[in-house]
C-alpha cells in the first residue's frame, strides 16, 4: 500500500509540475507581448537601429556624438511617468508616405526615409497578423498628417511594406488598415475629426482576420468594419515604429488577442 501512495505522491507531483508548465506557457503565449514604457534613456536605445555602426563607433579624429541627440530624440514628462519625445523626424521627402518602406530593406529606407532617427523595434514574435490589440498614448502640439503608428512587413522587392498602420488626416480623422497577403487593404476610419492638440490620447486598433477591425480613441470607438470583413493571411512582420514627427508616445502595448471594450 505504502508502495502505491508513493507512486501516486510521485505521478501527483509530476503532473502538477508540468500542469504549472503548461500554465505559464499559456501566459507567455496568449496576453501581453510588448510593453514600452520609455522610463530611461535604455528603452529608445534599446531599438534596432541603435546598433548602426554609425551610433557606436566614431571615425578616427571623431568625437562620437550622443546618439539621442544626433537622432533628436529624449525622454520627456508621459502620461505615465516618462515618454518618448520625437523631436523632429519628418522624412527626407515631407508630405510622402514613402517611409512606408522602412523595414530590413535598409537600402530603401536609407534613400527614401529618416531611418536613421525615430526608433524601430522589431515586430517579429510580438505581432500577430492574425488577431491581437495595438494601444498607446500619444500627444502633439498641433495636428502633423500622416502615419502615426506603422508595423512594417518583410517584403522585398514590394513598395507596400506597411503591415498595420494608423493614420491621421489634417482635418484630425483617424484611420487604421490591415494589409493581406495578397496586398489588399482592410481600413476603418473614423466618421469626424477626434484628434486633439496638447492632450495625451490613448489610441488603440483591435483586429482579427475572421471578424475585421476596430478602431478606438480614448476608450470610444471610433471607427469599425468588425464582422463586415476578414482576411486569411498577412505577410511576416517587420520593424515597427511609432512615427508621428513633433509628438510624444507612452506605454505601448502589444497583445495577441483582441482586447473587449
Amino acid at each position: 500500500m505504502s508502495t502505491l501512495k508513493n507512486y501516486l505522491l510521485i505521478s501527483l507531483f509530476l503532473y502538477s509540475g508540468a500542469y504549472a508548465q503548461s500554465v505559464e506557457n499559456l501566459e507567455v503565449h496568449s496576453g501581453k507581448t510588448l510593453q514600452l514604457s520609455y522610463e530611461t534613456e535604455a528603452d529608445i536605445l534599446s531599438d534596432f537601429l541603435s546598433s548602426a555602426n554609425i551610433y557606436r563607433y566614431a571615425e578616427p579624429g571623431e568625437i562620437l556624438e550622443n546618439s539621442l541627440e544626433r537622432r533628436k530624440l529624449e525622454l520627456s514628462d508621459g502620461r505615465f511617468g516618462k515618454a518618448l519625445h520625437i523631436k523632429d523626424g519628418w522624412s527626407i521627402a515631407k508630405g510622402t508616405s514613402n517611409e512606408s518602406g522602412i523595414d530590413l530593406d535598409l537600402t530603401v529606407a536609407t534613400m527614401w526615409g529618416d531611418w536613421h532617427t525615430k526608433p524601430h523595434y522589431w515586430g517579429a514574435g510580438k505581432f500577430s497578423g492574425d488577431r491581437g490589440t495595438i494601444a498607446f498614448w500619444v500627444k502633439t502640439d498641433a495636428i502633423n498628417p500622416g502615419i502615426v503608428f506603422i508595423q512594417g512587413s518583410i517584403s522585398w522587392g514590394r513598395k507596400e511594406r506597411d503591415l498595420l498602420r494608423i493614420d491621421l488626416d489634417k482635418d484630425g480623422k483617424l484611420s487604421a488598415s490591415i494589409r493581406d497577403i495578397y496586398y489588399q487593404y482592410h481600413q476603418i476610419e473614423s466618421d469626424k475629426p477626434v484628434w486633439k492638440n496638447n492632450e495625451w490620447q490613448h489610441i488603440a486598433v483591435v483586429y482579427d482576420k475572421a471578424y475585421g477591425l476596430k478602431l478606438y480613441y480614448n476608450n470610444q470607438l471610433v471607427a469599425s468594419n468588425w464582422g463586415d470583413d476578414a482576411w486569411w493571411q498577412t505577410p511576416l512582420p517587420g520593424l515597427f515604429s511609432p512615427f508621428l514627427p513633433e509628438s510624444h508616445y507612452d506605454e505601448i502595448s502589444f497583445y495577441n488577442y483582441p482586447l473587449n471594450e
